[in-house]
């Protein structure tokens, strides 16, 4: 037996079938504030509290603001560059530099949140290691190894100098690169920025550009960054913008070799701190520090 809705009543029910859909929508837009003229490539990542369901968005250079739309609930909002040798940092939606829950439910289901803390304790990098899946709980470094938070420094946004290139010569594809990190943001020891050149199809070497200054310097040590590495091949150059440590994994002989480098900021020159040999299946079974 077929049963008819009198007149008006299916439109009235498509109406409320609607209405129950959307309920549990909500949409979360993200504003980006980056300590530079110019944000690099970046991956939002958006975590519900209550299942650890993350959702993950691929922001372009510069990209300022982003939108997604999530079930209701409470979330975790933060960022992390997506480009080798980029700068091991996140930036995160905060408050007091704790991680903010955002709450979307009812009314209040759509959010505008800022992106904006870049300064983040080892501590809540940890925890953003954690939600990502990051395992921080296998072997690490050699126990004597350095560490980013043993050399410290204090994080400045200067503004963008005028390159002084000197006596270094740079193809022109190189110099548009130096010009590129010039126009984003310090990424290494404060104010500093590192760009890493190519010596050959397998090596690498690098330029110091100071903030100061404007001096665009080559780095005599590490003079060659011999790769590719036998795993983790992003991570053959590890620097932070909060600290003066610089790590550098290399093949060497029949191994991996790693050396560990401290910025002295007045001169601009690295002072060697700590270097580790290892067999390549020791290096990959660990992590960076």
């Amino acid at each position: 037996m077929v049963k008819v809705l009198p007149r008006g009543a299916g439109v009235a029910a498509l109406a409320l079938l609607g209405l129950v859909r959307l309920a549990g929508a909500a949409t979360l837009e993200g504003q980006i504030s980056f300590p530079g003229q110019s944000a690099p490539p970046m991956t939002a990542y958006v975590c519900e509290v209550e299942t650890s369901r993350i959702r993950t968005i691929p922001l372009a250079p510069g990209q300022a603001h982003f939108a997604v739309e999530v079930p209701q609930g409470r979330y975790i909002v933060f960022l992390a560059p997506r480009e080798p040798g980029a700068p091991d940092i996140y930036g995160a939606h905060t408050q007091d530099h704790g991680l903010a829950e955002v709450t979307l439910a009812g009314r209040t289901a759509h959010s505008l949140v800022t992106i904006d803390d870049w300064y983040l304790s080892d501590a809540v990098a940890a925890q953003l290691d954690h939600i990502r899946g990051i395992d921080t709980t296998s072997a690490g470094e050699p126990l004597a190894a350095p560490r980013f938070s043993e050399y410290r420094t204090a994080t400045e946004a200067p503004a963008a100098p005028r390159p002084d290139f000197g006596e270094v010569t740079l193809a022109p594809e190189e110099r548009a690169r130096v010009l590129q990190a010039f126009a984003a943001a310090p990424t290494f020891a404060g104010s500093f920025s590192l760009v890493s050149l190519r010596c050959g199809s397998a090596c690498e070497r690098l330029l110091l550009l100071d903030w100061h200054s404007g001096r665009i310097s080559l780095l005599p040590a590490p003079a060659e960054i011999r790769g590719p590495l036998p795993c983790r091949a992003d991570e053959a150059i590890m620097f932070r913008r909060d600290s003066r440590l610089l790590g550098i994994h290399s093949l060497h002989a029949d191994g991996v070799l790693t050396q560990y480098y401290v910025l002295k900021p007045d001169t601009g020159t690295l002072l060697p701190a700590a270097e580790y040999q290892r067999t390549p299946e020791s290096f990959c079974a660990t992590l960076p520090p």
